[in-house]
């Protein structure tokens, strides 16, 4: 599962992260850093990549920031969002 996250564009970070909240659901950031397996200085940085692509939500409760996991149909929403994006430059250097 893990290669077919780095194929839609995830790197090994994003995809432990959205692998590990997706198998139990929200988390805080210490239960995730022990399921994903990743260094406690880099789960923000990742929380918050995977948050700009739509794919984590963030929420903040009696100052404790809880992660969840949004759908996996959100990696296909992401991925077609990222061809419409390369369609249009492929548009704006044909014009030129």
């Amino acid at each position: 599962m893990i290669e077919t996250l780095r194929e839609a564009g995830l790197d090994d970070y994003e995809a432990k992260v959205y692998l590990a909240l997706l198998e139990k659901g929200s988390m805080t950031k210490t239960p995730l850093i022990k399921h994903a397996g990743i260094s406690p200085s880099k789960v923000y940085e990742v929380v918050d990549k995977l948050s700009k692509k739509g794919l984590v939500s963030i929420v903040v409760r009696n100052k404790v920031k809880t992660f969840t996991a949004a759908a996996p149909i959100k990696i296909k929403e992401y991925l077609e969002s990222k061809k419409r994006s390369i369609a249009l430059a492929e548009e704006n250097v044909e014009s030129i």
